[in-house]
C-alpha cells in the first residue's frame, strides 16, 4: 500500500471515531445524573509489558441497591523495574460517584476526566483525521 492511499485510510476512520466520541460525550453530558458518596473497597491488578497497574474498585449505594465498579484509570506502581507514584486513592477512602439515573450500574468516580474523556479523545481523533486529510489533499489533490 502506498503512502498516498494510507493517509485517507487513516484519516477517514479517525474523523468518524472523533465524531462518535464527541456525540457520546454530548449525550452523557445531557443525561440526568446525581453525585453520591461511595467508598474505595480495594484494587484490581493488571500486568502487561509496560508494568503493573492497579485500578480502584469502589462501591456505592443508590435507590436501595449496592453497586461495585472499577475505576477507569489505573496507577502504575512498578514500571520498567522502577517504583512509580502510588494511587491517590487508598482502601477505605470516601469518594464522589457520578451515577446516571437511567443506568445506575455504570457509576464512575466523579472526576472531570471521566465525563470529558470521550470529548478529549474525540477532539484529538477528529483533529488527526482532518490534519491527515488536509495533507493528503494538498500533496496529491483530488
Amino acid at each position: 500500500m502506498s503512502f498516498k492511499l494510507g493517509l485517507p485510510i487513516i484519516a477517514i476512520p479517525a474523523i468518524i471515531m472523533g465524531i462518535i466520541c464527541i456525540m457520546q460525550w454530548r449525550n452523557n453530558r445531557n443525561r440526568e445524573h446525581v453525585i453520591i458518596n461511595g467508598q474505595i473497597i480495594g484494587f484490581s491488578k493488571r500486568t502487561n509489558s509496560n508494568g503493573t497497574y492497579f485500578y480502584p474498585i469502589f462501591e456505592y449505594f443508590y435507590n436501595g441497591n449496592t453497586y461495585k465498579n472499577e475505576g477507569k484509570f489505573g496507577t502504575a506502581t512498578i514500571k520498567n523495574g522502577k517504583k512509580a507514584p502510588m494511587s491517590k486513592y487508598q482502601e477505605g477512602d470516601e469518594i464522589e460517584v457520578l451515577v446516571f439515573c437511567d443506568d445506575p450500574s455504570t457509576g464512575m468516580i466523579n472526576t472531570k476526566g471521566n465525563i470529558n474523556l470521550s470529548l478529549y479523545f474525540g477532539m484529538g481523533a477528529l483533529a488527526l483525521g482532518v490534519l491527515l486529510g488536509t495533507i493528503w489533499f494538498l500533496v496529491w489533490g483530488v
